[in-house]
């Protein structure tokens, strides 16, 4: 996945000056220093900001390179072009040939040290190194045509590990770009996407549900109820039933908000905690189809309740392992203290 580069410094605060000053005298091929563009810009950020001027060729406009100071140094906070925007491939050409005639020299003269970062996000770093080996483990093995049980069971270990993992960003362009570049069809790659975007919202969705420790509200549903109604109380219950009447009810059935994903995985968790082997999903589907919803749109969310059914039971296997292991470190923990110290043991 092409990203944005980045360009930084490293050096004390002191000697940033000498540094910016001796880039200055080394500037060729178009390149200025604009010391009062550099004067404005250090009021405005309350800190040392030094710019860059760039004139224009065929391929890029005239631009200015902005550099802010840092703790460890300083680097490049923007590039800004005159008049039009900046493609990636423009912004990190700049940004390498400022690197490349200037910035790196000097530096090295000074015996300072610069890091120019990649143009390309791997897998590793947008993931993790765990989510990046189970994607691996899972795309290595699987049927890319038709995935089998296995296939699922890996997929879901990926899943979970994202959801697992603090502060993950949304990489989802980076999962396609990856999933393509393995072989798998443009379809199969979409179908996993979603896949993945769905996951991302229900599983902290399920962590509030399981954490609260609440059950769903419940009024009783309406008095006269349909054949379909009383089909779908009579398999899932009348919590479940108020939970898609209300998703159905308050929902934009052509557009998805986020309000309506809500109440729909607030169903589904329903379902989940019945512990039913069978979702019935052919009933669901002609309950939605009978309360207006186009055949398209039933069928995705039938395919959400399959997915959530599966997904959920293996996140849970997941949660029991992870339980189960920390019992028995605590149980090791106990076994190794003193016999004859227990207050001792207990501070300590």
């Amino acid at each position: 996945m092409q990203m944005f580069r980045d360009l930084s410094v490293f050096c004390e605060p002191g000697s940033l000056d000498s540094l910016m000053s001796q880039i200055e005298t080394s500037l060729t091929h178009g390149w200025s220093r604009d010391r009062m563009r550099e004067s404005k810009l250090s009021r405005l950020y309350r800190k040392p900001v030094f710019c860059f001027l760039r004139t224009s060729d065929e391929e890029i406009p005239a631009t200015v390179l902005v550099m802010t100071t840092q703790r460890f140094g300083a680097s490049v906070c923007s590039i800004v072009p005159d008049g039009r925007d900046l493609s990636c491939d423009q912004y990190n050409s700049i940004l390498t040939e400022f690197y490349l005639r200037f910035l790196h020299p000097a530096a090295s003269q000074n015996g300072l040290i610069t890091e120019l970062s990649s143009d390309e996000l791997g897998i590793e770093e947008g993931l993790g190194a765990k989510a990046a080996r189970l994607l691996k483990a899972f795309t290595d093995t699987a049927n890319k045509s038709a995935m089998q049980p296995g296939d699922r069971s890996r997929w879901f270990a990926f899943l979970i590990s994202l959801h697992c993992r603090p502060r993950c960003s949304d990489y989802s362009g980076l999962l396609a770009d990856w999933l393509l570049k393995e072989g798998w069809s443009r379809d199969e790659t979409s179908k996993l996407v979603c896949e993945w975007e769905f996951a991302r919202d229900l599983l902290p969705a399920y962590d509030d549900h399981r954490f609260s420790g609440s059950k769903p509200s419940s009024s009783d549903p309406p008095t006269a109820l349909s054949p379909s109604d009383l089909a779908v109380k009579e398999a899932f219950g009348s919590t479940a039933l108020e939970l898609l009447e209300r998703f159905s009810v308050l929902a934009n059935k052509s557009i998805t908000h986020p309000l309506d994903e809500g109440r729909w995985f607030a169903f589904l968790i329903c379902l989940h905690d019945r512990h039913s082997l069978d979702h019935n999903a052919d009933l669901v589907k002609d309950w939605l189809l009978k309360n207006g919803w186009s055949e398209k749109k039933a069928s995705k969310l039938i395919s959400e309740l399959e997915f959530t059914r599966d997904l959920l039971r293996a996140y849970d296997h997941h949660i029991s392992g992870d339980n189960q292991t920390e019992n028995v470190v605590r149980g090791a923990l106990v076994s190794c203290a003193p016999e004859k110290s227990p207050m001792r043991w207990a501070r300590g």
